[in-house]
């Protein structure tokens, strides 16, 4: 349903790319909340699409790249860092705050509409709120929730990033509310002029 992929794999083709896309676990099939982990809902899936790519007719299994959107670009590094065999990474608007770690303003900056915010507003916030100190002052009996922020949490993509050895490529929206100007500073950490390139485009 998300039809700029299609726009890009079509692209892609017009140059003699071939590009294999797939559906996310949780699209095809439930799963328990306490197994919903970065585990399974993105790395292994993403690794077992890697290996998929070797039976698509006509391709070249030696020059595979991986490309991810918001968490899918997130966590296309760890795909990348665990198959190995690939030749360069992606990121589309990948979040650069972790869950929970934004203040209020992310909200009022996501809900606002000319200069105003929905009735809601606080009851949002609020809610926002118990959530973040109920997660910062977790018990050790883990609910659902808390193993996938858990999972979040634990999994750090400027790190992984880093550890590449191949070509990366951060594509970034000015509008992105999950990757604000002043923290995508972490990139130019983990990233060379003469490999990597990052391109930002404030006006969308």
């Amino acid at each position: 349903p998300n039809r700029f992929f299609g726009d890009l794999a079509w692209g892609l083709a017009t140059a003699g790319i071939a590009t294999l896309r797939y559906d996310k676990r949780e699209v095809v099939t439930d799963i328990p909340p306490e197994e919903r982990t970065l585990e399974t809902l993105y790395f292994s899936d993403g690794v077992a699409a890697l290996e998929r790519t070797t039976e698509i007719s006509g391709a070249d299994s030696s020059a595979v790249f991986v490309i991810g959107h918001s968490q899918g670009g997130r966590c296309a590094f760890e795909i990348a860092r665990r198959y190995g065999a690939v030749e360069g990474v992606s990121a589309l608007d990948s979040p650069v705050r972790k869950p929970l770690e934004a203040e209020e303003d992310h909200f009022r900056a996501l809900l606002e509409i000319d200069g105003s915010v929905p009735p809601n507003f606080e009851q949002v916030v609020d809610h926002y709120r118990t959530q973040k100190k109920e997660f910062h002052h977790q018990s050790e009996d883990e609910n659902s929730s808390q193993v996938f922020l858990n999972s979040m949490w634990n999994y750090d993509q400027f790190e992984t990033a880093a550890s590449l050895s191949v070509p990366v490529f951060i594509y970034q929206m000015g509008l992105e509310l999950r990757a604000p100007i002043h923290k995508r500073s972490q990139w130019d950490d983990v990233t060379t002029d003469d490999r990597d390139k990052i391109i930002q485009r404030p006006a969308l």
